[in-house]
């Protein structure tokens, strides 16, 4: 599935592994992340990118059942497209994918809180375990 924005890709049919790792690895919460483990975790992803012609700027990928629960993850725009709708676009690309569009959506993320707010995110009630 493919979508324009202002003359940028949305797409869900590659990504550039690189360039991903590159852009995660700028953000201070995936900075100990290895190339190995984002490359094996898009191969069990369904993953979503956006292209500026070749150039990757923006990317997520999303974990799902496909009929009752997405959990969205690595969510990252590149700083030179942000404020300049692609996230949201990208998000709302997330939103209305077929395979998930009929699904719950968790995101899980430590950072963008106000931007995910605007979204429609909100905190979850109750609590998240993770094991050490």
């Amino acid at each position: 599935m493919k979508v324009t924005y202002n003359g940028l890709t949305i797409t869900d049919e590659e990504t550039t592994i690189q360039r991903v790792y590159e852009l995660l690895t700028a953000e201070l919460s995936n900075a100990n992340v290895t190339f190995s483990t984002i490359e094996k975790a898009i191969q069990s992803s369904l993953c979503v990118s956006v292209y500026d012609g070749k150039d990757l700027v923006g990317f997520v990928r999303v974990i799902s059942d496909y009929s009752a629960v997405s959990i969205i993850l690595d969510a990252v725009i590149d700083p030179k497209y942000r404020s300049r709708g692609v996230g949201r676009k990208l998000f709302e690309f997330v939103h209305n994918h077929p395979r998930l569009r009929h699904t719950a959506k968790v995101l899980w993320t430590n950072n963008g809180e106000k931007f995910f707010t605007a979204l429609g995110y909100v905190p979850l009630s109750g609590t998240l375990l993770s094991l050490k």
